[in-house]
């Protein structure tokens, strides 16, 4: 079972896997209650907001670390953010940008299957010849 996390949380865990950090050091500073030790990998960031998710039931937090997560509800930046965080694709370098919509992205098949995995529903992929597109879902 996939958790579903707010984008701050999945934000916060991607900033510090980027900066090298694993599953397991997070998981160790939930547990010493020291998140903030992680403060100083981005200045407009408290690691801290993780503490609501590390301290659940069932160690959904370690569960989410490990197996992965669906974001609750993702915005078009937060998606653009999260391309880069976790994909290092950048807008306009690795992909366009037309009406809040993704154009000619360029993942791996695991890497589409990772992304497919944590966008919030408002959110469809469809393979196109010159890439992925990633668009809001209209119902």
């Amino acid at each position: 079972m996939v958790h579903k996390i707010t984008l701050m949380e999945a934000y916060l865990i991607e900033i510090a896997r980027n900066a090298g950090v694993s599953n397991e050091a997070l998981l160790l500073k939930a547990e010493q209650q020291d998140l903030e030790s992680f403060n100083h990998l981005h200045e407009s960031f408290d690691f801290a907001e993780l503490y609501p998710l590390a301290s659940t039931e069932g160690n959904v937090f370690k569960k989410v670390l490990q197996d992965g997560y669906k974001i609750k509800f993702l915005t078009f930046p937060g998606l653009v953010n999260l391309l880069k965080l976790k994909f290092n694709k950048i807008k306009d370098k690795d992909f366009t940008v037309e009406e809040f919509n993704i154009k000619e992205l360029r993942l791996t098949k695991a890497e589409t299957e990772n992304l497919k995995t944590w966008l919030s529903v408002n959110w469809m992929v469809e393979e196109k010849e010159k890439g992925l597109e990633i668009k809001q879902f209209q119902q």
